[in-house]
């Protein structure tokens, strides 16, 4: 997708007003699909549609873009929706980010192109093969038609509900690289396997690569960070999850305050003719709060 003109990016406040109704559409559901397990691919969907998954997008390629702070602002209102989803999505985004920053390599159009139209990137990097942190298993090999990946990946964040997933393997001569598969290619394998504590709608299961044909524009050799280079992208990262944590407290204050509203008894030595106005109950909540704001 190719734009003559760069348009203005819109401000947090325009973006919130965007996306509001999709947000409380999510929110509406949040507890009842994590009392029945039910993965959010739906949430997921509305989302790509209204141009979430694309707010970091440069305008010269068709999306918002909005810069690091209004980022992180509509971040932390998707978290207090739903805090599973800024999780899922912070391969999707974080992949965008590459770009952004320089460390993805090659023209970002294409991609940025099909993020525009919808489509959303999952993660399968991590492996359980080895006690070395970093070391893959998973090999993409040269072929007659371009590349065959093989491997499989556990804690794959997101790819469930994913068009496109990012997937790190090794070359034969033991070079790093990054492979993009589709979800739906043959041999692609995405399992509804997790089952560990935390947030359980994350798709945070495992991925099974099974001689992949990939073609040779979707495998990016890696060039060594060895050489005292440093990135921003570990500490975005460890944003997105904060912004999903802070957004689980924001949800956690406001519910607080609503069932404190709504109580009518009180207790005999309580010092309140309500709870809302019992001092003591007040001190909780304005604890509760300070720590929200200070997140």
């Amino acid at each position: 997708m190719t734009a003559t003109t760069t348009r203005p990016a819109p401000t947090y406040t325009e973006l919130r007003e965007r996306f509001a109704p999709v947000l409380s559409q999510i929110a509406e559901g949040a507890a009842e699909r994590d009392r029945d397990r039910r993965l959010p691919h739906a949430e997921v969907r509305a989302l790509a549609e209204v141009g979430f998954t694309a707010v970091t997008v440069p305008t010269a390629h068709g999306g918002s873009g909005a810069d690091i702070e209004t980022f992180f602002r509509l971040l932390i209102d998707l978290g207090e929706a739903d805090s599973n989803l800024p999780q899922l999505l912070r391969a999707h985004f974080a992949f965008v980010n590459d770009f952004l920053i320089g460390s993805e390599e090659g023209d970002p159009g294409a991609w940025f192109s099909e993020i525009v139209q919808g489509a959303v990137f999952g993660n399968a990097s991590h492996e359980r093969s080895t006690a070395t942190v970093g070391d893959l298993a998973t090999t993409v090999t040269p072929a007659a038609d371009g590349f065959r990946l093989s491997g499989e990946k556990h804690y794959s964040t997101g790819s469930i509900f994913a068009d496109w997933i990012n997937v790190s393997a090794r070359t034969p001569e033991g070079r790093r690289a990054r492979v993009t598969v589709g979800i739906a290619d043959a041999g692609v394998d995405v399992r509804d396997d997790w089952d560990g504590f935390g947030q359980t709608l994350t798709g945070s299961g495992s991925t099974l690569f099974t001689e992949v044909h990939v073609p040779t524009d979707r495998v990016r050799v890696l060039e060594s960070r060895g050489d005292g280079a440093t990135t921003t992208q570990t500490s975005f990262l460890q944003l997105v999850l904060l912004a999903s944590l802070v957004g689980a407290g924001r949800a956690a204050l406001r519910e607080g305050i609503e069932f404190v509203r709504s109580r009518t008894r009180v207790y005999s030595q309580g010092s309140g003719t309500t709870a809302a106005t019992d001092p003591l109950v007040q001190q909780v909540v304005g604890r509760l709060s300070a720590q929200v704001a200070s997140a």
